[in-house]
């Protein structure tokens, strides 16, 4: 529970700029939600979505990028398509009446986060209790930008529609 010359623990500084996955993962190593820093404020882990149901269901990201196969490690490219809390992979832009290969429920992803595999740099999805971790990368950097951004809006918005649902 280190503190800054406010007296703002990490937790004040992840809930204040809207940072859940890393409030979540503090609370979950113990950090104090009742420390008031020089205001006497104790950190706000209580907001509710930024964002409205409409946009986050209307949310869609279309694109290519490499995942890694959950038995065999080959990399394969695929198509993939965010709407709402769904990442959809298909063989290639799909068609009308296409059936995707695989998806990934948002719902049941822990964290996102950048990391290296092998040589890759990588968006990691870490399932949550021991699912699957799934690993993508984009064409570009600037692509792969986006989409670990839109996907980290997408399941900090589930976070959080989750925690304001059971308050």
């Amino acid at each position: 529970d280190a503190q800054n010359h406010l007296r703002q623990t990490p937790l004040h500084l992840a809930a204040e700029r809207g940072h859940d996955s890393v409030a979540d993962y503090l609370i979950s190593k113990g950090a104090r939600t009742d420390l008031a820093d020089s205001q006497g404020k104790v950190p706000d882990i209580s907001s509710g979505p930024t964002t409205s149901a409409q946009d986050f269901e209307a949310r869609r990201k279309e694109g290519w990028m490499v995942k890694e196969g959950g038995n065999f490690k080959s990399w394969k490219k695929r198509w993939f398509v965010l709407h709402g809390p769904t990442l959809e992979y298909f063989s290639g832009k799909p068609k009308a009446g296409d059936k995707p290969r695989g998806s990934v429920d948002l719902n049941d992803i822990e964290t996102v986060s950048e990391s290296m595999k092998g040589t890759r740099l990588v968006i990691a999805l870490a399932g949550k209790r021991g699912k699957r971790t799934w690993y993508l990368q984009a064409e570009t950097h600037a692509e792969e930008k986006e989409w670990f951004q839109t996907l980290q809006e997408q399941v900090d918005w589930l976070r959080r529609s989750r925690r304001r649902s059971v308050a």
